[in-house]
């Protein structure tokens, strides 16, 4: 699918941030949007911004994290503006801390909704954009942090990582059906992401970190924080999915960085004479991924030549 016009699109985590900024860009370009999010203030309000660009806009209060609700909720955005084409999932909430500090409640909080959310969107969407026939792409949000960690990412590092190993399996399941996938992995934005605290439920409540007053980062205001606005993150993500990028980083300052941290991973290979043996049985598998890239991804025909 290369024509967006009039398609509709259902974004998680849309009141703020990047699901925001994909919200505008898509109904600047004429899609049809369906924007949900736990806030729902916050998403009415935001509602009424996205539809300046486009009067075709619906809004669904949901936890991402609640299975049940999330296969009510595909149901309810089938009928709002007939089939769906593109899949965003973005919801997401954050804590930073050590790792070492964190309880089983941070750590299940975090993968019900960053994890387990874009799974939820996974099985409840998916078949009804197969149904169709007409193609459509899903939009998977992960994060600079699945590749470059730090002392205060892990568990959402650890998420992160996860959504990036399923989103790239799911690009070579889907590709053939004409259903594109894409990674998106931002740094830092301008969201309410630093005030995940606000959203924690009382059933995980006991926390090995993020209490007293610097549970709260104001991360909204670019005057007081150095991110890159939501809505310029949407117009990138909407550009690599017109260029089917399997991955859209949005931070080039950070590419040096990726390189530095992936050269520091090979350091760690053995040097040593390669077993062809094992090599062989191992390019068995690598002839199809190769295959599939060279035919699926423009990239893909430049990085391996057949």
């Amino acid at each position: 699918m290369s024509e967006y016009k009039g398609k509709t699109a259902f974004i998680t985590g849309a009141a703020n941030g990047v699901g925001l900024g994909m919200a505008i860009a898509f109904a600047k370009e004429g899609i049809n949007v369906i924007m949900s999010d736990i806030r729902k203030a916050d998403l009415d309000k935001s509602a009424e911004e996205v539809k300046k660009y486009n009067k075709n806009v619906y809004t669904i209060a949901v936890d991402v994290s609640d299975r049940k609700a999330m296969k009510e909720v595909a149901n309810e955005a089938e009928k709002a503006f007939g089939k769906i084409h593109i899949l965003c999932n973005n919801a997401g909430i954050n804590l930073f801390g050590p790792l070492d500090e964190a309880t089983f409640d941070d750590w299940d909080w975090m993968f019900n909704v960053c994890f387990w959310g874009q799974v939820n969107g996974i099985v409840h969407f998916l078949p009804k954009i197969k149904a169709h026939g007409e193609g459509g792409h899903v939009v998977n949000t992960s994060s600079m942090a699945a590749f470059v960690t730090s002392h205060g990412t892990g568990i959402h590092s650890s998420i992160k990582a996860a959504i990036r190993g399923m989103s790239e399996t799911l690009w070579y399941n889907l590709a053939p059906q004409n259903i594109w996938v894409s990674i998106v992995c931002p740094g830092f934005v301008n969201s309410k992401i630093g005030k995940t605290e606000e959203l924690r439920p009382d059933r995980f409540k006991n926390s090995g970190y993020n209490t007293g007053e610097g549970k709260y980062l104001d991360m909204e205001d670019p005057d007081k924080f150095p991110g890159m606005s939501p809505l310029e993150v949407g117009e990138r993500i909407l550009k690599g999915m017109k260029n089917r990028d399997l991955f859209i980083f949005t931070h080039a300052e950070m590419k040096e960085e990726m390189k530095e941290n992936f050269d520091w991973i090979l350091s760690y290979f053995p040097d040593e004479e390669i077993n062809q043996k094992r090599k062989a049985f191992e390019n068995k598998r690598r002839k199809a991924n190769v295959e599939d890239r060279v035919k699926y991804d423009n990239r893909g025909k430049i990085i391996h030549r057949p």
